[in-house]
């Protein structure tokens, strides 16, 4: 273990049985190190999140995904030469373990694991297990020989063979028990001189015979640690004496931790010397002295000013288990609260379920229903609002708590008429500040963003008191903001929203629902280096973890992926989020927007079945939460058109789009529109474009789209190209491949083939850059003697469609595609449906 570890090794695990020496090892191989930090798993520790790591984790920030990232964080730091050792990994709760595995995969720290077999594995531990190329070392038991030499030292001559071979036999080796059975020399030798069956079968029995003869105040302080481990030095001594924690100590059974002191300038810790000293007591102790020692300590740890939240949730948890007293509802209470800024949503249910009747009822009851709205419990969380009584709430609470239904509805329910009618009643119910956020939110759901924004801007002049209500409104004015391209106020309102989310545990999962609409409004401005940015401030502070967190931290890399150009990236990184969201049971609330996403990679790959696949998705998983990004999906259908080679089609549909968003005064999904509109080369855009680059200074994206279009209707190759050029300097790779190719096209027009070659071969880089496969590129490789139009309609023939199927599709007459049809089939010498009719062109990388 040293070699290794002075020789690269990052992460070790020593495994075996209780008792075989795991701890010692690793303290041996460890002590002498610098820097050296240790985390140790207890049998009590398992029932709070985070309970092992409760000296590392900061009481700020409230919001759990930045608390988990900064402890990830702090022991991974600097110094390089960092150990941490992490003992009983089977004693982790799955948060704990969540941290673990960030570390044993980290290179910037070293590691060491201690792992009890023999034991059941949850999910989350063998899952740390499985972490690749993980060293092992299984410790072995005792030889024969090496038992005799310890048994010798206590038993001198007495020691026979028979009996060397029946402690073998008894203690298979293992040293804890060897060394617990010759403790006592005189009891070890009467037992180990006489009868084979008076030996005690395990050692769980050995240990429980020990501590079982420790005076009466000794075993109290075991039990009441045993209990509550780790617990502060001032309820063991108020709960039993100071004399009787020093007598504990003397036998060695418990001892006094400081370390969290010097940490966090708190009590110093009472920890059990070895796990299985707190197993054989409550092995043994009955349910009702159990019961009533955990109200003592409830009692107790209420009096003491613990900082850290893993404190508070340990003492809502010793409530749920304890005889009722005069402080288990306010411990549950803040318990659940602690839960929730720690991610354990359920935990947090669990507690405020447990309140009953009494001042705290009301406070609980809006805890476990803000808990049951991010988990998505719709019917639960339902269920909790119809049991809440509005008299005891505070106003903020009742605001709270009407806004959280109208998000029930909304996002959970998929019902925004649902949403609309408790804006209604909070309205009635004169809740002001409640229905002009549930309002905000709503009319920004359903692609309003001007008339979000004056409603908005009412809510912030009558003073919210509802935090609930101030976040679900910074969503809504984030959304909005950006959809009308005010996009420095974006940045502005994601800052103080950002600040509100790590003010309250209650509202902090919202930072990942804000964090959607701040990558799609760069994105949207045409930032692709400020989406990076964002990304990587999110991936910094957010750890991975299962579930539909990780689905959109890996839905956020897609985004991120799309923004530069890289498809190839974009695809396969949207396909894992869509997929995590699949495991996890998530609805499309979760997933609609990285769907669509993924559609709009797929368009621009020329992927057609899964286009098709994934807009038929949208379509039965359409979400009334994503109602104003509907001229995105219609720009992202049109490119069905656009790839069939029905440019008309996909145009007449895009321009519809752009109008859409135009009347919605959605100035930023208008620019898009319009800008996939000279993609596919439309070359009346130009002019709506140009007023749109004044009308939106913050949008780099709207005045490079109305140079590419101005470029376009002018059939300027060399503007094409200086077009092309801008938007490569500005990361926006899939303007810059079509500009490219369209430039090629202008100079074969103008007859320029070198020129036309050297607009190819720039296509062509870019192409292998981003994965692209266009329209635009392919009627760069088309070398047919078509017009554009005969070609639009060649392709559409060649697909199976009928002249008059091809006439509607194009909004043209009959008339008008027979004629084509015919002219186009004597330019290609053949029928236009004959039986290997011309397929569209389609772009390969060299």
């Amino acid at each position: 273990m040293c070699s290794g570890l002075d020789e690269g090794v990052r992460t070790v695990l020593v495994s075996g049985p209780a008792g075989i020496g795991k701890t010692r090892l690793a303290h041996e191989v460890t002590h002498e190190l610098p820097n050296v930090r240790w985390v140790r798993g207890s049998v009590s520790a398992t029932t709070v999140p985070l309970g092992a790591y409760a000296e590392f984790v900061r009481a700020d920030p409230v919001d759990p995904v930045l608390r988990i990232g900064q402890l990830i964080a702090a022991l991974s730091s600097p110094p390089s030469d960092s150990v941490v050792v992490i003992d009983d990994i089977q004693y982790l709760d799955p948060l704990s373990i969540l941290v673990t595995r960030a570390l044993a995969v980290s290179e910037a720290v070293r590691v060491v694991l201690t792992w009890r077999t023999g034991e059941a594995l949850t999910p989350e531990l063998a899952e740390l297990l499985r972490v690749d190329g993980l060293p092992r070392v299984e410790l072995a038991p005792l030889s024969r020989t090496a038992i005799d030499e310890l048994a010798r030292g206590v038993l001198g001559d007495d020691l026979t063979d028979r009996t060397g071979s029946e402690v073998q036999r008894l203690t298979e080796g293992n040293p804890l028990f060897l060394t617990a059975l010759l403790a006592d020399p005189v009891v070890a030798g009467r037992r180990l001189t006489g009868c084979a069956r008076t030996l005690p079968p395990t050692l769980l029995d050995v240990i429980e015979s020990r501590l079982t003869a420790l005076p009466a105040g000794v075993r109290g302080v075991l039990d009441l640690v045993a209990l509550g481990e780790p617990v502060p030095v001032a309820a063991i001594t108020s709960l039993t004496s100071t004399a009787a924690l020093e007598r504990a100590e003397a036998a060695d059974v418990v001892l006094v931790d400081d370390r969290r002191r010097q940490s966090q300038g708190c009590c110093a810790d009472v920890r059990l010397t070895h796990p299985l000293y707190g197993e054989a007591r409550l092995n043994t102790m009955p349910e009702s002295q159990q019961r009533r020692l955990r109200a003592q300590l409830v009692d107790a740890l209420g009096g003491i000013d613990a900082p850290d939240v893993q404190a508070k949730v340990k003492r809502a948890v010793l409530a749920s288990r304890a005889d009722p007293s005069p402080h288990s509802d306010q411990a549950l209470v803040a318990g659940a609260v602690a839960a929730m800024g720690l991610a354990a949503l359920p935990l947090a249910v669990e507690l405020a379920a447990l309140v009953g009747p009494g001042e705290y009822l009301a406070t609980a009851q809006l805890t476990a229903a803000h808990a049951m709205t991010v988990l998505g419990d719709a019917d639960g969380a339902q269920a909790m609002y119809a049991r809440i009584s509005v008299a005891d709430l505070t106003a903020p609470q009742w605001e709270s708590l009407l806004v959280l239904e109208a998000y029930t509805q909304l996002w959970t329910r998929n019902d925004a008429a649902g949403a609309a009618r408790i804006v209604t009643r909070a309205r009635a119910a004169d809740a002001g500040t409640a229905a002009l956020a549930a309002e905000g939110m709503l009319l920004t759901a359903a692609g309003r963003p001007v008339d979000a924004l004056r409603v908005i801007e009412e809510f912030h002049a009558s003073a919210p008191g509802s935090e609930q209500a101030r976040i679900t409104v910074g969503w809504a004015e984030l959304t909005a903001l950006s959809e009308v391209g005010r996009i420095a106020d974006v940045e502005q309102r994601v800052r103080s929203s950002a600040a509100l989310a790590e003010s309250s545990a209650l509202i902090a999962y919202w930072r990942l629902t804000l964090t959607f609409p701040h990558l799609r409004a760069q994105k949207l401005a045409g930032s692709p280096e400020r989406v990076r940015q964002i990304w990587e401030a999110v991936q910094t502070q957010v750890p991975a973890q299962p579930g539909a967190v990780m689905g959109w931290l890996t839905g956020f890399a897609g985004v991120t992926a799309s923004a530069r150009g890289d498809l190839r990236a974009a695809g396969a990184t949207l396909d894992a989020a869509l997929a995590i969201f699949g495991e996890a049971g998530a609805g499309p609330e979760m997933w609609f927007g990285f769907a669509l996403e993924r559609a709009e990679v797929a368009a621009q790959t020329n992927d057609g079945a899964l286009l098709n696949s994934l807009l038929e998705r949208l379509s039965v998983g359409e979400h009334d939460g994503y109602g104003s990004m509907l001229p995105v999906w219609q720009a992202v259908a049109a490119w069905v058109d656009a790839n069939d080679g029905a440019l008309s089609a996909a145009i007449a549909q895009v321009l519809e789009a752009a109008r859409v968003a135009r009347t919605a005064g959605q100035s930023a999904y208008e620019v898009l529109c319009l800008q996939t509109a000279a993609r596919f080369g439309s070359t009346e855009v130009a002019p709506r474009l140009a007023e749109l680059a004044v009308e939106l200074p913050d949008m780099p994206r709207a005045r490079l789209a109305a140079v590419h279009a101005a470029a376009l209707a002018a059939g300027d190759g060399a503007a094409l190209v200086a077009s092309s050029e801008e938007y490569e300097h500005y990361g926006l790779l899939l303007g810059a491949v079509d500009a490219a190719a369209q430039a090629a096209t202008a100079y074969r027009a103008e007859r320029r083939a070198g020129s036309a070659m050297t607009a190819t071969d720039r296509m062509r880089v870019l192409a292998d850059q981003t994965g692209a496969n266009t329209p635009a590129m392919a009627a760069v490789i088309a070398d047919d003697g078509l017009t554009d139009r005969q070609r639009e309609i060649v392709r559409l023939a060649a697909i199976g469609l009928s002249n008059k199927e091809i006439a509607e599709r194009l909004v043209v007459s009959v008339r008008t595609v027979e004629g084509h049809v015919y002219r186009a089939s004597q330019i290609l010498g053949a029928p236009v449906r004959g039986t290997q009719p011309p397929a569209a062109p389609r772009f390969t990388s060299p």
